[in-house]
């Protein structure tokens, strides 16, 4: 995910912040942001000691977010090929796990 971001990040950003969407852009998105959503809640599930469903679902909303924000970020810096900053991301996932 970081090398896809990274790769043309002001092309990226305008995306993001300019162009027009249409019902079809926004459907897509939703779609990818859901899947996304249901990756880390099943990561959660499968690995967090259980605090029941709606815990569950804050707990992959906060992370899922904490990583969009990270590679959101970490593009524009020219970080995204950065050693740090996996090891970073790999270490706030294992601590959200351990809960």
């Amino acid at each position: 995910m970081l090398a896809v971001h990274g790769a043309y990040p002001a092309l990226h950003r305008a995306l993001l912040e300019r162009a027009p969407r249409g019902m079809g852009a926004r459907a897509g998105a939703a779609d990818f942001e859901k899947q996304y959503l249901h990756h880390f809640k099943s990561l959660i599930t499968k690995h967090r000691r259980r605090r029941g469903p709606r815990r569950d679902d804050a707990a992959a909303q906060v992370l899922s977010s904490a990583m969009e924000g990270a590679v959101h970020g970490a593009a524009p810096a020219r970080l995204q090929d950065s050693p740090t900053l996996e090891a970073e991301l790999v270490a706030l996932v294992r601590g959200d796990l351990r809960g």
